[in-house]
Formats: C-alpha cells, structure tokens, sequence
C-alpha cells in the first residue's frame, strides 16, 4: 500500500469531528443500547461499527446538543437497514445537567448511509445533507431537516402547530 494514502487515511481520521463508538461516553452508548432495544424486533440486530456522534452546538456548555446515528439491519428476518438519528441536549450551566433525548427518528436507507459528519445546525434547524449513491443512480435520497417545537425535534414540522 503506498505511503501517502496511509498518511491521507491518518489526516483524515484525525481531523473527524463525528467520534466512533469506542470513544463513546457511556451516558450515550446506554441510550443508543436503550432506543435499539425498544425498536428492535426478534431478529434485528445493531450494527456496532455504524454508532457515530457529533456535536453540532456548544453554546460554552449553556445549551449542547449532540447528533447521533447508528444502522440497524435485518428487521422482519429481511435485508434491509434502518439508520436512526438521536437527539441529545444538556446544560451544562444548569444544576441537574443531565443529557436528555429528545428526538429519535428511524430512516430506511438504500446502499449508502446518511453521513452526519456534514451535518449542521442554523436558524433552530438541524440538516443532514442526502447520502450520494452512484451505484444506484436512479435512487434519490432528500436532506433531513428537524426542527424543534417545544422541548422535541421533529422531521414534519409543517403537520405540527404549536399552537395545539
């Protein structure tokens, strides 16, 4: 293998802002274990390698929140993958700074999954850019937008009226 995609492969790894399970806190991989658990049917299993976290806003710790995602395959004794999304906010300036979820949202995928590396936050929206698949060019995914309405995120923010 040659030297300088070695040294790319490095770079590029260091420089990833979205973390792999095995740098996970526990506070987040005993919730990511918990929302598997109660979407998960007889025969699903999670995919471990998939888990990834990034933050997208850190306002000096006032108001935190962390986008996570995670594959889980083979619903229904099927081949199929669902990616999930996970909200986590805290305070760290609060007096019970305790991570709290307050958004999850399942997704089917078609051969390639939704990256949040290229996620971000603007305006109180959270988007995650479409997943580009060449090998299945004929099949378009759209970007996520969620929103929140109250203390949740939500994906179908013009169903919801906050008013109700």
């Amino acid at each position: 293998m040659n030297i300088k995609y070695i040294m790319l492969l490095v770079v590029a790894l260091a420089f990833n802002s979205a973390f792999a399970i095995d740098e996970v806190s526990s506070e987040y991989q005993d919730e990511i274990f918990l929302i598997y658990d109660l979407y998960k049917d007889s025969q699903a299993s999670l995919v471990e390698e998939s888990i990834n976290l990034k933050i997208i806003r850190n306002d000096n710790g006032s108001n935190k929140i962390t986008l996570a995602s995670f594959v889980v395959e083979g619903f229904h004794g099927g081949n199929n993958l669902n990616q999930f999304f996970v909200m986590f906010e805290s305070n760290e300036n609060q007096e019970n700074n305790k991570t709290m979820v307050t958004g999850v949202f399942p997704v089917g995928i078609f051969k390639v999954a939704y990256d949040i590396e290229n996620s971000e936050y603007s305006s109180g929206k959270i988007r995650i850019p479409a997943p580009q698949n060449p090998q299945a060019s004929w099949h378009t995914a759209n970007d996520l937008e969620f929103q929140k309405v109250g203390s949740l995120w939500w994906d179908r923010v013009d169903i919801i009226s906050s008013e109700n």
